[in-house]
């Protein structure tokens, strides 16, 4: 039982399909999933009655329209069917090992993210293959598939009621991603990374749809006000997870393996004076002499974990 949040783009030409195939995917996952879409984008209501989901349009957002997460995570708190919810951007494509993930997740409040993998442009997965390791393999061979990096993140699953006092952070702009995990850090909420177990796959587009492009959407004033948000010498990503998810087990891992890493994440976000700042400089030290210690997983490493899980049959 799960409820699926996003605000969309307008459903217009590729965006509208792209969209489109994305919740269909996640309407599939099982029996008892709630997709509910935030804004007013253009054609979106027309869109969710096709579909059958539920359309939020009047929602607290910025001038241009965008939402903001902590209304989006309000709403639903009081207003979605599931305790278990999903923020996810549009076009991200999953199976139901999703849903097995974060039942094996025992704490009462958590952040579950995870690193997508990209397709090309003009890349298309049928619903069968969204799962299947060997068709995955085949397009990674292909040049056709990358691993993104851990500096961004296109889906949180939490519980119901769990965003308290979060300031106004805007959705789909650079920094939200690192906004919301400095927030659990600064609580001491688990942040559980799910990559080598919840596959997800992010369907090409450009940043026609943001004025200004990709350069609005990741260095503009609303990404800059996101950043406002996060220690500047202390940005998390999703290397600053405290476990690791693979298939049943769930373990921690401390900054993916860096302790210097980790001990300065750890006393920056709780404010320990001094300290902080020797464990920043011998961390970067550290780093520039080439001693980083942070484990990375490539794509095939990625793909290898999928083809441990059990298959998914998907139509």
């Amino acid at each position: 039982m799960i409820t699926f949040l996003t605000s969309p783009k307008p459903f217009t030409g590729i965006a509208s399909i792209q969209q489109t195939k994305a919740i269909r995917n996640w309407q599939g996952l099982g029996d008892n999933v709630e997709v509910i879409l935030y804004g007013d984008s253009p054609r979106t209501a027309a869109a969710c009655r096709e579909l059958g989901i539920r359309h939020v349009p009047d929602i607290k957002a910025t001038e241009q329209g965008i939402p903001y997460f902590e209304a989006i995570a309000a709403h639903a708190a009081e207003h979605a069917s599931y305790d278990i919810q999903v923020y996810l951007n549009c076009d991200i494509l999953l199976t139901s090992h999703i849903l097995k993930a974060i039942k094996r997740i025992p704490f009462a409040d958590f952040l579950m993210i995870g690193q997508r993998i990209d397709l090309k442009e003009g890349v298309e997965v049928d619903a069968a293959g969204i799962g299947n390791p060997e068709q995955l393999m085949m397009l990674a061979d292909a040049g056709l598939i990358s691993l993104h990096t851990p500096g961004g993140s296109d889906y949180f699953a939490f519980r119901r009621g769990m965003w308290t006092d979060l300031p106004p952070v805007v959705i789909g702009r650079g920094g939200y991603d690192n906004a919301l995990i400095a927030y659990c850090l600064q609580r001491h909420i688990p942040v559980i990374d799910s990559t080598l177990t919840v596959p997800a796959l992010h369907q090409f587009h450009d940043y026609g749809h943001a004025a200004g492009g990709a350069d609005e959407v990741f260095k503009g004033d609303d990404a800059k006000r996101n950043l406002a948000f996060v220690p500047l010498d202390a940005i998390p990503v999703l290397e600053d997870s405290c476990y690791l998810l693979r298939g049943n087990e769930l373990s921690q891992i401390r900054c993916r393996g860096d302790l210097l890493r980790f001990l300065f994440m750890k006393y920056r976000y709780r404010n320990v004076p001094l300290l902080p700042g020797i464990l920043r400089n011998l961390w970067r030290l550290q780093t520039k002499i080439g001693l980083r210690h942070w484990w990375d997983p490539t794509l095939q490493e990625v793909l290898a974990s999928y083809q441990e899980l059990p298959q998914e049959k998907l139509s």
